[in-house]
């Protein structure tokens, strides 16, 4: 018998951030979608298992029993500009969306587990629509994605970029585009 619990996935700072929010919905929701109570206060809720998401960009220090939410791509540089600050995750039970970011992590001593985000409800849909944008790449551009987008544009592909699309926006965005890359 799995035993309901009270889940709260808060954001570690208080201003909105649209990349964030979509992360927050989808996480409480797959949990709700679970059995569990979930909700999305934004902010640490006592009485309630809380998962941080952004932990980095405001890296407070929460009770140990904290679940944070790693969205960041492990590598050299990452861990280098504090985007995965290894020394303020040691203390926390670490979800990650990758594979390869566990084993780097449990390489340091981090208590890290597989949790993709998943699939939830409060995904919007992804309408049907002709597919006019060859790929489609969202999220931030540092020097290796511009190289690579320019790559592509070299060879003649339609490449259509977003920073800041989020949910009904970025479902027309990926309705049009054969290949996405994020």
């Amino acid at each position: 018998m799995n035993t309901v619990q009270r889940f709260n996935v808060a954001l570690a700072f208080p201003w909105n951030n649209e990349c964030f929010e979509e992360i927050i919905r989808n996480v409480a929701a797959g949990l709700r979608e679970m059995g569990h109570s979930a909700t999305e206060e934004k902010r640490y809720v006592s009485g309630a298992q809380n998962i941080i998401v952004g932990h980095y960009i405001n890296p407070v220090r929460y009770p140990t029993n904290t679940i944070l939410y790693q969205l960041e791509p492990y590598n050299d540089f990452t861990v280098r500009i504090g985007h995965i600050p290894l020394g303020h995750l040691r203390p926390y039970r670490v979800w990650d969306y990758s594979r390869y970011n566990i084993t780097r992590l449990r390489e340091q001593g981090i208590k890290a587990i597989y949790a993709p985000a998943g699939k939830s409800s409060a995904m919007v849909s992804i309408p049907t629509v002709k597919q006019d944008i060859d790929v489609l790449f969202y999220g931030g551009m540092h020097p290796r994605r511009v190289t690579l987008i320019e790559d592509l544009k070299r060879r003649r592909l339609k490449v259509v970029t977003s920073i800041h699309a989020y949910r009904n926006d970025l479902a027309a965005l990926i309705a049009r585009a054969k290949v996405v890359l994020n």
